[in-house]
């Protein structure tokens, strides 16, 4: 592993206005932004954890989108082969800063336990370690359609998708050069506090990190 990227998806106050849910029971599940051009997924369709974002939905109280509502479910790490489209000038970002194979972007967003009323956290909810990075329309249409894949970054006219890019993960997680049993890609099933980058007694924005 070389570096860790922290990259903020779902529900924020832009898009969705509320914080994603941290259940009863503590599992998670970061809800997918709305999108209005036709997607390969609609919220009924997502699916992970043994929750869906009908149920995410409600537990959050969304009255205006509804489960047949097109939305963007990016990073997708729900099955054997997690994607994470990029594009403009996020992907830019990226490139300028040779993110590279080996690499590990740790999924962060918005977060909230509202049947206790609690705290607004930003909280890590997945992870995806870069085996293979896909540039151009084309390539990542034939890589999705080889893979048996649907991702919005792939989707009928991505024309608007400005230097567009997918990231493919690692098999298992390597860490300094050691394979670890683990995937290489996923969601975190639960809360935990070391998955919750807010400092405790302040704003969500004011993190707290390890000193290392």
């Amino acid at each position: 592993m070389n570096r860790i990227i922290l990259s903020r998806k779902g529900f924020d106050s832009k898009f969705g206005g509320k914080p994603s849910p941290i259940f009863r029971d503590k599992r998670i599940f970061s809800i997918p932004i709305p999108q209005e051009e036709p997607a390969p997924h609609r919220y009924k369709d997502v699916e992970y954890n043994n929750l869906s974002a009908v149920e995410a939905l409600n537990e959050v109280s969304i009255k205006d989108i509804r489960a047949e509502d097109f939305c963007h479910f990016d990073p997708n790490l729900s099955g054997k082969i997690g994607v994470f489209g990029q594009a403009s000038s996020s992907q830019t970002e990226l490139k300028n800063a040779n993110v590279d194979i080996g690499d590990l972007f740790l999924f962060f967003g918005w977060f909230k336990n509202h049947t206790k009323r609690g705290p607004n956290l930003h909280h890590i909810f997945g992870w995806l370690q870069i085996s293979k990075i896909i540039e151009g329309a084309k390539k990542i249409k034939e890589f999705l359609l080889e893979n048996n894949l649907s991702h919005p970054h792939g989707f009928n006219d991505v024309s608007r998708y400005t230097n567009n890019t997918i990231y493919i993960n690692n098999q298992n997680l390597i860490i300094n050069n050691k394979n670890y049993n683990i995937s290489g890609h996923g969601f975190f099933k639960k809360s935990a506090e070391n998955l919750i980058l807010t400092s405790p007694s302040h704003s969500r924005s004011m993190w707290k990190f390890p000193e290392k």
